[in-house]
């Protein structure tokens, strides 16, 4: 055995230090064992060229305390940057069914509803304008002591507070209010045959007028109805006389401008609305202070 070096020698007693370049080991005595018990605190790393001049005490202890059993187990990586085919078949299907989704969007579902919506204002605007014409020529027939022009007052004699006219549809009572006997001086002068246009209701001439070119129905509206009972609807409800309980259901038609899908209406006090069929379930809807409510023909 090599000869320790000053700093490494020592002699083994019941409480002794030995110190070895960075390692510092306490030995204690034990009577019952055959040689001292070596307690080892490493200080920092110890070289290796310092190994062979060591005791064999020193390095079995030292290549002890240095083991330790390795708990990582080290895996193949692999490179996960690419995508697989079933990646790109899932990407491909939800693109599919976005592509579904947005054509629906566009042709049907909020297209049409977007576009019921726009026709509903054009219509509530032409139905406005009806009751402001025949509004007008009220007042006007009032200062000059003649009756009104609602469709109930209007066929009645003239010694009766009527307007002596003689018709017997919507038709015809339009014909009359535009044209009547004297086309160059119509009883409405802001009455106009666009007024009464929708679609699928095109427009024509007031004395070439028909059903065809009228997409409103008219009440047989007289003075004793209230300003919140329809004088006229859209032809989305069907051609029926009004008569009953309130609480009677409405099937809108599917022959109307808006085919049934959405109602346009014009109140007697000038009021106008526009309603789904999903909130338009009864009749009370258009009329509150009436059951029995007669429409003028087509």
């Amino acid at each position: 055995m090599r000869r320790l070096s000053h700093r490494g020698r020592g002699r083994y007693r019941n409480r002794g230090r030995i110190s070895v370049g960075f390692i510092d080991t306490d030995t204690d005595t034990d009577p019952d064992a055959d040689g001292p018990i070596s307690k080892i605190r490493i200080a920092a790393p110890t070289s290796l060229a310092l190994t062979p001049i060591l005791p064999p005490t020193y390095t079995a202890i030292m290549r002890t305390a240095s083991y330790r059993p390795c708990t990582h187990i080290m895996r193949p990586t692999h490179n996960q940057n690419g995508f697989t085919l079933v990646d790109m078949l899932v990407v491909l299907v939800l693109l599919l069914i976005l592509g579904a989704v947005f054509q629906w969007l566009v042709t049907g579902g909020i297209r049409e509803h977007v576009i019921d919506g726009a026709r509903a204002v054009e219509m509530k605007n032409k139905g406005r304008g009806v009751w402001l014409a025949i509004i007008s020529a009220n007042m006007e027939r009032e200062a000059i002591q003649r009756g009104p022009l609602w469709p109930h007052e209007a066929r009645l004699p003239i010694e009766q507070g009527g307007a002596g006219l003689h018709f017997a549809s919507a038709t015809e009572y339009f014909k009359e209010l535009m044209a009547g006997d004297d086309p160059e001086h119509p009883l409405v002068s802001d009455l106009r045959p666009d007024l009464l246009s929708a679609r699928g209701y095109p427009s024509n001439n007031a004395t070439m007028l028909t059903a065809k070119n009228i997409a409103w129905r008219v009440t047989d509206l007289s003075g004793s109805f209230t300003n919140h009972d329809a004088f006229l609807i859209s032809k989305d409800i069907p051609p029926v006389a009004r008569s009953g309980t309130s609480n009677d259901r409405v099937t809108l038609s599917r022959s109307g401008p808006f085919k049934g899908r959405l109602v346009v209406w014009v109140c007697r006090g000038g009021a106008v609305f526009d309603s789904r069929a999903k909130y338009v379930s009864t009749w009370d809807r258009f009329f509150q202070s009436t059951n029995n409510v007669p429409f003028l023909a087509d």
